[in-house]
């Protein structure tokens, strides 16, 4: 039965048109989303990054029922919902949402002006601290795991609000990271602090005391000889905060990994460079 939020009586048959608006928890089949997106409607322009992510976190079992509902409109066309029906086609998953029916077309204009909740929110919620910090550096150790680099691509899909509360649950040593890589002296640098935490965390995962004389000398910078690759960041970051030209997230971290990954093979370096582009692109260093 549809539950009346205004008392008319309505028939959902696909060629009665509904009086007023009428909301029903509805188990939404691949075929029901068929049906409905092959009905002519007026709706914004397909986001197919956002469907990869709404495909990915429904195989995943992660789509819930949360309230936020699908709108069609007198005529049974859809006005808000098409990125989520044709997610569950192409994911072939059947999920439960709140289904409202009889939403005029121009209410439109109105819909999604609402702030949505953040990966940091959601942290915070669920009794984080740092949650700016710990969301960003999650982001980033998940971005490695998967692709092995920290590029920003428009095309990925990134990790969902799911899989990062799901990181911090399963990663309470991350706070750790974060206090070291937000601490006065490491700011001084002026590089993104979550790169550092995110950085700090995996070459802790591969050697603790590595990691604890990494990030000191870092820290300090005293007492390291010119060809130290650890002196050597240390330099390209201090010259680039110092000329306003702060490294992306990316190079700061590409050069990161190849000092660290020198200092743990005891190789002294006289510079330190990466070159992603040109007609020979150099690839993202592995972290060893």
């Amino acid at each position: 039965m549809l539950t009346k939020l205004r008392g008319q009586s309505y028939q959902e048959n696909g060629t009665d048109e509904p009086e007023g608006i009428r909301a029903e928890v509805m188990e939404i089949t691949p075929e029901l989303a068929a049906d409905w997106l092959a009905r002519p409607s007026e709706n914004r322009p397909i986001n197919s990054r956002k469907v990869r992510a709404y495909v990915a976190a429904m195989e995943r079992g992660e789509w819930s029922l949360n309230g936020e509902a699908i709108k069609r409109d007198p005529h049974g066309r859809l006005v808000d919902g098409q990125h989520r029906c044709i997610a569950v086609v192409e994911s072939g998953v059947t999920i439960r949402s709140l289904v409202v029916a009889g939403v005029e077309t121009d209410a439109f204009d109105s819909m999604d002006s609402g702030l949505p909740r953040s990966a940091s929110d959601v942290l915070r919620i669920h009794g984080y601290d740092s949650t700016a910090e710990r969301a960003a550096a999650i982001r980033l150790i998940l971005i490695y795991d998967w692709y092995g680099d920290f590029f920003h691509h428009p095309e990925r899909l990134q990790p969902s609000k799911a899989q990062i509360l799901a990181a911090a649950k399963e990663w309470p040593a991350l706070t750790v990271s974060i206090r070291r890589c937000t601490a006065k002296y490491i700011r001084l640098l002026r590089f993104s602090p979550s790169c550092l935490t995110a950085l700090h965390f995996i070459f802790t995962n591969i050697d603790a005391e590595d990691a604890t004389a990494f990030f000191d000398r870092l820290d300090g910078g005293s007492g390291l000889a010119p060809d130290d690759p650890i002196h050597v960041l240390r330099q390209r970051l201090l010259s680039s905060a110092a000329a306003k030209q702060r490294l992306t997230v990316t190079e700061g971290a590409a050069l990161t990994i190849k000092a660290w990954n020198a200092f743990r093979e005891g190789r002294k370096v006289r510079q330190l460079s990466w070159s992603p582009g040109g007609a020979r692109p150099e690839a993202f260093p592995t972290i060893r």
